[in-house]
């Protein structure tokens, strides 16, 4: 069934890796101080959603909720609730991810949350690059393997859990033979 999928090389693209692997750490804090929290932290992954990876929905005081998402194609973060508010902060930019992801908890913050947030995870001052092109192909990447794992874990039985992307999951190893 899978067989005509076609994985896009992803050589070159470690400035946007990086990039990425940052900016989701900065994401991550948000659902690990406000999504209802799960054993196995399914709380705090991420989740491949057709334009972008989604966090869990996380509830709003006085009632709705909101998610956060990576939008992919846009390159941007969207904070979006359900009472219709959507905020958006570009991955394009440059910014550090102690600037990224001080915006987001401002965003936050001006939704009346607040937590602990483990801002230690996503704290580091360096100017981030991204690559448009470098992104989407991770996520055509992405997508694929979602299906993929999806597929497999349907024949399973038992206590499976979701198909999720860890935040450290942005570490590619790489094995050479010799």
């Amino acid at each position: 069934m899978y067989t005509n999928l076609t994985f896009p090389s992803l050589d070159d693209w470690e400035p946007t890796k990086e990039s990425l692997h940052w900016y989701s750490k900065a994401v991550g804090v948000i659902p690990r101080a406000h999504a209802e929290s799960h054993p196995k932290w399914w709380h705090i992954s991420l989740k491949v959603q057709p334009d972008g990876l989604v966090t869990k929905n996380m509830p709003l005081p006085g009632g709705g909720i909101f998610f956060l998402k990576m939008d992919l194609f846009n390159h941007v973060v969207d904070l979006i609730t359900s009472r219709g508010d959507r905020n958006q902060f570009s991955m394009t930019d440059g910014l550090s991810s102690t600037a990224f992801g001080d915006q987001l908890l401002g965003a936050v913050a001006d939704l009346g949350l607040s937590g602990e947030y483990a801002s230690e995870k996503f704290e580091n001052d360096e100017a981030r690059a991204y690559n448009p092109l470098d992104a989407e192909k991770y996520f055509a990447t992405l997508v694929n393997i979602d299906q993929i794992f999806k597929k497999h874990r349907a024949s399973l039985s038992g206590e499976v859990g979701p198909v999720q992307l860890w935040l450290h999951g942005f570490r590619i190893h790489r094995s050479s033979t010799t």
